[in-house]
């Protein structure tokens, strides 16, 4: 089963239906023991966007076992027109904030990865069309590892889509799925995102949301 889950949505600012991916690419060096995830992010004006920040070993025949590891979360490249919100600690990190530059410190149990969700919140005087990177340096056994994200200010407008589809077909076929959205707000929009994801069940679950 392939649901769309019917929720509201922030414009950003492109090519009308283009259809990307949601997360920027790791960055690893081939001696790295692991490799740093960081999701692209949208917000809005006196409004959060939020995104997931994750690591993975790169040799899964030896996996990098975590442990200690620390995160340090420079926003001085989008402080111009968004604040990163220092995590909460219901994520298990301790954080702390300094001078743009958010660190957390965490102690991993044997074979478990790292993992944080992060708010990026948009200044009162953002404009759609702003955009900076976020840099990211997670350190763990004595190795650094280094990634990007890109957080835009986009628009705020009102999309809606069915609550759920039902397809079928056998493994390994291509499956196609209506994906109709509706934009129920007054603003023109142009742009949206197909993001995609799996969950541990046996179905898949699909969102929508726009972006530049």
């Amino acid at each position: 089963m392939l649901s769309h889950f019917a929720r509201r949505w922030l414009a950003g600012l492109g090519v009308v239906g283009a259809l990307v991916a949601a997360s920027a690419a790791p960055a690893s060096a081939a001696a790295d023991p692991f490799e740093v995830i960081a999701q692209d992010m949208l917000a809005t004006a006196d409004s959060f966007g939020f995104a997931y920040i994750s690591a993975q070993p790169t040799d899964w025949e030896h996996p990098h076992q975590f442990g200690r590891t620390t995160l340090d979360m420079d926003y001085s490249g989008i402080s111009a027109f968004a604040v990163l919100v220092q995590p909460g600690e219901g994520w298990g990190w301790a954080c702390e904030t300094s001078d743009k530059v958010v660190h957390c410190e965490t102690e991993l149990a044997e074979s478990d990865t790292p993992w944080l969700g992060i708010q990026a919140a948009g200044l009162p005087t953002a404009t759609p069309g702003q955009s900076g990177q976020l840099k990211f340096a997670m350190t763990s056994g004595g190795h650094t590892v280094r990634t990007t994200s890109t957080v835009t200010i986009a628009e705020r407008v009102d999309l809606q889509t069915a609550s759920e589809v039902t397809v079928s077909g056998a493994p390994g076929s291509l499956v196609g799925t209506p994906a109709t959205v509706r934009n129920g707000g007054e603003a023109t929009i142009r742009g949206a995102v197909l993001v995609m994801g799996a969950t541990t069940s046996s179905s898949t679950r699909a969102t929508f949301r726009t972006a530049s």
